[in-house]
Formats: C-alpha cells, sequence, structure tokens
C-alpha cells in the first residue's frame, strides 16, 4: 500500500520487538535489520525488547536442552544499550519495554542514556496495573496495554487458567446497557484512563468494530466497577518461559 501510493510511511506507526536471543548487545542490529528487511521497511517507529528475561544466544527462539530452558549471561540492559544504538542510526525513531516491572523500568530510566517512551503490559480489568501505570507516569514511561479482552483466542497452554474479561458477566451487562459490544467497552475502558492498547484484528470488519471504542463514553462509575473486578491476576505468567529466570518480572508486587 506504501509502493501504490495508498499510504506514505509516515502516516504508519509500526513496532516491532526484539526477541530473547537477541539481548546482547551486538545481536541487536542483527534482529532489527532482519526484521527491517522482512517488512520491507527503512525504520520501525517504536522497538521494545520484548521481556526482561535473556535466553541463550542462536537459532533457536526456545533453546532448551534436556527439556530446561537455556538462559544467557546476557542482561536486558545490554539489549536496551543496543535499542540506544539504533536510535542513534536512525533504525528505530523510539525504544521501549514489554513485561518489565517497576524496579526494571527505573534500571533503565536509571542507566540508559536515551529514555524508554512505552512499556508494554497485559492489562484488563482483572489485571488493572494501577500501581504499574502510577510508576511508569513518574518516570514519563506510557503504559501500553495487550490482551485487554483477556486473550480468549489464545491456546490454552499458552496462558494460565484465569477466564476471559470478555465473558465476565459485569462487562456483558455494562456493555449491553451502553449499546455497544464488550470487546468495544474493554478497549474504551483502556483508552479513557489514559493508555495505549495493542489489539488483535483478523480482518477489515474487526479492525472497524475495534475502532468503534474510541465512540464509547464511559463515566466514572463505569471506570469503578471495572476497576472492582482487579485481582492481581495474570492470563500471561511465563510458566516454563523463563519463568525461573533471575529477571523474571512476576516476582514482585509491580
Amino acid at each position: 500500500k506504501i509502493d501504490d501510493g495508498t499510504v506514505t510511511r509516515d502516516e504508519l506507526y509500526i513496532i516491532s520487538k526484539l526477541w530473547s536471543t537477541f539481548h546482547r548487545r551486538d545481536l541487536v542490529a542483527k534482529a532489527c535489520k532482519q526484521s527491517l528487511e522482512t517488512m520491507g521497511l527503512e525504520y520501525f517507529d517504536l522497538y521494545l525488547i520484548h521481556n526482561p528475561m535473556s535466553f541463550k544466544e542462536g537459532a533457536n527462539p526456545i533453546p532448551k536442552i534436556a527439556n530446561v530452558l537455556q538462559y544467557s549471561q546476557h542482561d536486558y540492559l545490554e539489549a536496551w544499550y543496543g535499542i540506544e544504538d539504533l536510535i542513534r542510526k536512525g533504525l528505530v525513531k523510539r525504544g521501549g519495554v514489554s513485561n518489565f516491572n517497576s524496579v526494571q523500568v527505573e534500571r533503565v530510566v536509571d542507566k540508559g542514556k536515551i529514555k524508554p517512551v512505552v512499556n508494554q503490559v497485559e492489562c484488563h480489568p482483572y489485571l488493572t496495573q494501577q500501581r504499574l501505570d502510577d510508576f511508569c507516569t513518574t518516570r514519563n514511561v506510557k503504559l501500553s496495554c495487550f490482551g485487554v479482552l483477556g486473550s480468549k483466542g489464545t491456546p490454552l497452554e499458552l496462558k494460565s487458567g484465569l477466564p476471559p474479561a470478555i465473558d465476565d458477566p459485569l462487562v456483558k451487562v455494562m456493555s449491553a446497557g451502553l449499546g455497544v459490544k464488550p470487546g468495544q467497552l474493554l478497549i474504551a475502558y483502556q483508552i479513557q484512563t489514559g493508555r495505549n492498547v495493542v489489539v488483535k484484528t483478523t480482518d477489515a470488519d474487526h479492525m472497524w468494530d475495534n475502532l468503534q471504542a474510541l465512540n464509547v463514553k464511559l463515566d466514572q462509575s463505569h471506570i469503578s466497577a471495572l476497576n472492582a473486578l482487579n485481582r492481581n491476576k495474570r492470563t500471561f505468567t511465563f510458566e516454563g518461559m523463563g519463568d525461573t529466570h533471575r529477571n523474571y518480572p512476576f516476582k514482585i508486587a509491580f
């Protein structure tokens, strides 16, 4: 669509992530360039460290020996320095992190020469992330939310037993009262509390449905009722995917 003139590159905001086997500083550029080449791009608007756990370098994205995940001696801070290198070279406009806790965000903010602009984390009424949001705000880091509907379509083996927020009785009743779909309500809930939202779409109609969340108006009673559903429970716990790593982010409250 860029080539045929439908849109210009400047009209698009394209995000990519650095996987855990590329945390060594010199590998960050390699990973980014591979992604740019695959997508036919010259730069990313935002590039995120996917999570703070560093896996053993190599071709296997989930390196295991005898079914035990192999970790790297390198650290997410080294990966952040690599993202700073990309920003200086113009391959990336901005850098951010994902699935980081408050201590990890603070470390990157304190040690880095360029500050992260985003921490992308799981957010929904069962995991409001308010303490982390408040913390990040004081560091000028924006909270970006994934899994806002509860990730109903994600394979069971990749998530906990937490039921999807989109199926919560309150969400269904509230959305019906407002004349909107439950998914639109949950997207609007995050946007109207000042957060960015990352949502999956499968086709143009699905995308249009999601965009209608911008027209949903919630008052404080709606927000308070949804906040009251908080359980501080996650859909994605990284069980078996780094939960024994020294930098596993969910060992602390936020």
